[in-house]
């Protein structure tokens, strides 16, 4: 096994930031389909999302969602939904941003 020494030294390094929990609403869905095999499909959606809460409130942001395309009707976002997301900082100081549950 391989271990990547600049990963490992920016994991032993540098403070932990913890995730951060905001809300979000979806403004529109720029994209959506399956991908995959058949009977192996996964299905996605790209989402506009506005930050509602938190430090980077105002902000938007383009989230990925993805789920089993079994039942994804009833689970696919919506246009106005209000979501529950996740902000993670990485050891470099990156942010992204995804999607937990609705709200």
């Amino acid at each position: 096994m391989i271990i990547d020494i600049c990963t490992f030294y920016d994991i032993l390094c540098h403070e932990f930031i913890p995730n951060e929990y905001v809300l979000g609403k979806v403004l529109s869905i720029t994209d959506e389909g399956t991908e995959g095999w058949e009977g192996f499909e996964d299905a996605y959606q790209i989402a506009l999302v506005k930050i509602e809460s938190g430090a980077d409130a105002g902000d938007v942001e383009t989230l990925e969602y993805r789920s089993s395309s079994i039942g994804f009707g009833q689970i696919a976002l919506r246009e106005g939904e209000t979501l529950i997301l996740v902000k993670t900082t990485d050891a470099q100081g990156q942010i992204s941003y995804s999607i937990l549950d609705r709200f």
